[in-house]
Formats: structure tokens, C-alpha cells, sequence
């Protein structure tokens, strides 16, 4: 970087690390889409709001948490 960069401007460091984490997040954000998805269906099936029992939110924590170690 150099003296006149701004703080909206991106870094973007080629190291085999940085894409690996680049890579872990997106895997992330996978999980959390589909664990969140599966729990919205699943209690829309049973005519409920996922949030309003604690129920759902264990369930989704065990397919993210299954998921993620796939990552």
C-alpha cells in the first residue's frame, strides 16, 4: 500500500493462507445458508416460527455443525 490509499480500498494478499480462508468463509456462509433453510422448511412444515422455540435453533446448530466439518 502506499501513503495516499484509502481505507476503502481492498487488499488482496496472494498467499496460499489467505485463499484458504478465503475458502473456509465461503464454506461457511454455505453451511449457514443450508442448515438455515432446511430449519425454515422444517418448521414451516409444522406450522411454526423457528423462533419461537429454542428447539429449532439446536437443530440448526447440529446441521451447521455437521456441515462444517465438511469445510
Amino acid at each position: 500500500m502506499n501513503a495516499n490509499s484509502s481505507d476503502s480500498e481492498e487488499v488482496i494478499m496472494e498467499t496460499p493462507e489467505a485463499a484458504e480462508l478465503v475458502q473456509v468463509a465461503g464454506c461457511a456462509r454455505s453451511c449457514v445458508n443450508w442448515a438455515q433453510g432446511l430449519v425454515f422448511e422444517f418448521a414451516d412444515s409444522n406450522n411454526e416460527n423457528p423462533n419461537d422455540y429454542q428447539f429449532y435453533m439446536d437443530v440448526y446448530m447440529r446441521y451447521y455443525s455437521g456441515c462444517i466439518r465438511g469445510c
